[in-house]
């Protein structure tokens, strides 16, 4: 509640993932039943457990490889709702740095964001479609990694991201006569 989010977190949720720690998925599901839970509230709250599971693993083995990269901790905690993300500085806490890496995410990395958008990908002669999500998440994740430090930067990436997507030199040349003007 201190983090004066919205939506608030669902308190039960949080001690239900507790209280189901160490059950299997049909002892959860059935649980929920006998609870009373509606089945749009119990497919939520199995798919939180389960993202919320996975994420805990994902961060698990990151560490253990070396992987520090804060788009690598942006990847993994951005999917989660409050609820699984809370719930892992609780289960977690210092295990593995997990406590920190949510505190990180949650105070710092959450809202992060690129300069760019859409209109600036269309100025480098881009149909709006797929590339420009995957563009834009790609160059998110080169400034959450210290590897883009402003606007310019970030159009400059996005721009080499496009032309090692697509193929032809006529994309090629087009990005290069619009960057050359702008860098």
């Amino acid at each position: 509640r201190l983090l004066y989010k919205t939506p608030a977190p669902r308190s039960w949720a949080l001690y239900m993932q507790g209280l189901m720690v160490g059950a299997k998925y049909p002892d959860v599901s059935a649980a929920l039943d006998r609870l009373g839970f509606i089945e749009r509230t119990k497919t939520d709250f199995l798919a939180l457990r389960e993202n919320t599971r996975r994420a805990a693993n994902r961060l698990i083995t990151a560490h253990r490889d070396g992987d520090t990269r804060m788009s690598t901790l942006y990847e993994v905690l951005s999917p989660l709702e409050i609820e699984g993300l809370l719930y892992l500085m609780a289960r977690h806490g210092q295990e593995h740095n997990i406590g920190k890496d949510v505190s990180l995410f949650l105070t710092r990395l959450r809202e992060e964001k690129v300069d760019i958008s859409g209109a600036d990908l269309m100025l480098l002669g881009e149909t709006p479609g797929p590339i420009f999500g995957q563009a834009l998440r790609d160059t998110l994740k080169a400034r959450l990694d210290g590897k883009v430090k402003n606007r310019d930067e970030e159009l400059a990436w996005a721009a080499r991201f496009i032309v090692e997507s697509r193929e032809g030199e006529k994309a090629a040349q087009n990005i290069t006569e619009i960057m050359s003007g702008r860098l």
